[in-house]
């Protein structure tokens, strides 16, 4: 079916809300963020793996708590339908899921993973995490109790291939969307892990890519790539189609928007939250 950009969202030039970027272990201090979640009332969760937590700031960029502490180094996170937020966790080599409060409620078995990375959640409650071990790089889906549904990938630039497959998303139809690092695109799939279509090659120019890393959805179903080595976050269109660069940022990693028209964007050092659109009745 075509695709459009529908009139339900009112873009306007990005404007800085907050931004976290003293280096450090304390409260309101960042280090090595690598992904980022955010809530539809604007919280957003960072998840630090240097620092080993994930630190919660509110939408005014107070930094309201730091749970999971030294529990986990987390590399991705996701919300799930509860509202908790699921992570993978390159201490165990698995998935685990906090409460807002900081309760550990799941815990995959150990080592049920190389290098986990990207995490996201389907409609229907399952996982997609992406794995960046040595000569493997997959993407596979889970039950929420861990159990491997369906494992797709292996090294290499196939279309049914990945090299450094770090961060993963769900559409509106809960089509897979990978950032496929070092083969400089967005693979997409459906929701049982079948390739589709892919977008993006590497270059400097409009729809081009180098490194891409965070990938999201727009309440519209655009997507918005991290184009971590050109220094840049980019919308596409639902189909793969350049709409046009966002924000100029040094080294964008996590990605993550609200429904409101917040984007938060993580950098190695940095946590930062910027409004985009406003949502049009």
């Amino acid at each position: 079916f075509q695709y459009y950009e529908p009139m339900n969202l009112k873009w306007q030039a990005p404007r800085q809300v907050w931004k976290a970027d003293k280096m450090g272990q304390k409260t309101g201090e960042v280090s090595e963020a690598y992904d980022v979640a955010i809530t539809p009332n604007g919280t957003v969760i960072a998840a630090e793996w240097l620092n080993q937590r994930l630190q919660i700031f509110d939408s005014t960029g107070f930094s309201k708590d730091i749970i999971a502490s030294q529990m986990v180094q987390p590399w991705g996170v996701a919300l799930t339908r509860e509202g908790n937020y699921a992570i993978t966790d390159e201490k165990d080599r698995t998935v685990k899921v906090f409460t807002p409060q900081g309760s550990c409620m799941v815990a995959w078995k150990k080592q049920m993973f190389g290098w986990p990375r990207g995490i996201a959640v389907t409609s229907s409650g399952q996982y997609v995490v992406s794995d960046n071990q040595h000569g493997k790089h997959t993407v596979s889906l889970h039950l929420p109790d861990g159990a491997c549904i369906r494992q797709v990938g292996s090294q290499g630039s196939g279309n049914d291939q990945f090299h450094w497959p770090r961060y993963v998303a769900v559409d509106l139809h809960d089509r897979i969307l990978v950032s496929d690092g070092s083969n400089h695109c967005i693979k997409v799939l459906d929701s049982t892990g079948h390739f589709l279509y892919k977008f993006g090659s590497i270059g400097s120019g409009d729809g081009h890519m180098k490194h891409p890393r965070g990938v999201c959805v727009c309440p519209n179903d655009n997507i918005v790539v991290a184009d971590q080595d050109n220094h840049r976050v980019t919308l596409y269109s639902p189909d793969g189609k350049f709409i046009r660069h966002l924000l100029a940022v040094q080294k964008p990693w996590g990605v993550a928007l609200s429904e409101g028209g917040l984007l938060a964007v993580t950098q190695k050092p940095a946590v930062s939250l910027y409004k985009v659109f406003d949502p049009m009745p």
